[in-house]
C-alpha cells in the first residue's frame, strides 16, 4: 500500500476509511469486469492455432512494410518513363513507412514519458505532507482519477486503432 494512503488512513476518520475501502472495492470490481470483457472481445488465441492474435498482427504489419519496400524498388525503375506518377505513388508509400517508423519511436519513448508524468505526480503527492487538507486530498485524488481515465481511454484507442490499421493494411 502506498505510504501516502497509509498516512491518510492514520489521520482519517471512520467514514473516510469506509469511503476509501468502498471506492477500492468498486475499483477492483470494475477492473475485473474490464478484464472479463476484454477476454470476451479479444481472446489471446485465434481459434484452432497456436499463434496469438498479437503475432498475427505483427506478421501482417511486417508483410505490409515488405510489400511497400518491393514497390519502391519497382518505382525506381519507372522513374525515367513517368516521373509524375512515380512521385505520387512514392509519396504515398513514404507516408506509410514514416508512420510505421514514428509508431516505433513513440513506443520506445512511452516509458520515458510515463516516468516524467510519474515525477510530476510525486511532486503533487508531497503536497499532502505539507498541507494536509481534505480539499487538497480530494483535488489530488480527482487528478489521479482523471489521469486513470485518460490512460484507460488511451489504451482502448491505441489497441483499437492499431488493430484496425494493421487489419486494413493487410
Amino acid at each position: 500500500m502506498n505510504r501516502r494512503v497509509q498516512e491518510f488512513l492514520v489521520q482519517a476518520g471512520a467514514s473516510e476509511r469506509n469511503s476509501l475501502e468502498q471506492s477500492r472495492s468498486q475499483y477492483m470490481s470494475i477492473l475485473a469486469n474490464a478484464k472479463e470483457q476484454q477476454q470476451k472481445q479479444r481472446p489471446d488465441k485465434v481459434a484452432g492455432t497456436e499463434k496469438t492474435l498479437k503475432e498475427y498482427i505483427k506478421d501482417g504489419c511486417a508483410a505490409v512494410t515488405e510489400t511497400a519496400y518491393e514497390y519502391t524498388q519497382m518505382l525506381d525503375v519507372m522513374v525515367g518513363q513517368a516521373p509524375e506518377y512515380v512521385a505520387l505513388a512514392y509519396g504515398a508509400i513514404k507516408i506509410i513507412l514514416v508512420v510505421q517508423i514514428n509508431y516505433t519511436e513513440l513506443k520506445l519513448k512511452v516509458r520515458e514519458y510515463m516516468d516524467q508524468i510519474k515525477g510530476k505526480f510525486d511532486i503533487i503527492d508531497h503536497l499532502t505532507a505539507y498541507i494536509p487538507t481534505v480539499h487538497l486530498v480530494k483535488a489530488i485524488s480527482q487528478a489521479y482519477t482523471l489521469f486513470s481515465r485518460f490512460l484507460a481511454k488511451a489504451v482502448k484507442y491505441y489497441t483499437q486503432s492499431r488493430l484496425s490499421k494493421c487489419i486494413l493494411a493487410s
